[in-house]
């Protein structure tokens, strides 16, 4: 099998994912089920995408190794992380705001608990990379 039709397979996940996307939405199941669907959308949906962006970095070659590695390339990289993690903070207030605003306290409380714990685990996470760099 060529990687042209095993690209096609990858994206066909990104099909399957949508489709499923569209049954949660027009669908009566328990949130037990829509849970279940949506654990699956994500495993689909992360598997093809990094499927896919590998088989980029493979068709690149060896100018992609050498881009990696480029200073400018690591630091877009960690801008990019700072400022997506300052939006994910930023949306996930919001929802803490709605669920408050819903009446939903315990996801509500969930939220809340993981807006405190997010700079902790960035600690933790940048002492862990600088100790192996």
């Amino acid at each position: 099998m060529n990687n042209n039709n095993n690209n096609k397979i990858w994206y066909f996940g990104y099909f399957i994912s949508l489709l499923l996307i569209v049954i949660i939405g027009f669908s009566d199941f328990p949130n037990n089920i829509n849970i279940w669907l949506s654990i699956i959308i994500l495993g689909i949906f992360g598997t093809s995408l990094s499927k896919l962006l590998k088989q980029k970095l493979i068709d690149l070659g060896v100018d992609s190794k050498r881009n990696i590695c480029d200073e400018r390339f690591v630091a877009i990289v960690e801008k990019t992380g700072n400022i997506t993690n300052i939006i994910t903070l930023f949306l996930l207030g919001i929802a803490l705001c709605i669920f408050f605003g819903l009446g939903y306290k315990i996801p509500a409380i969930i939220v809340g608990v993981i807006i405190a714990i997010q700079p902790l685990v960035a600690f933790c996470v940048s002492s862990m990379i600088e100790k192996k760099i």
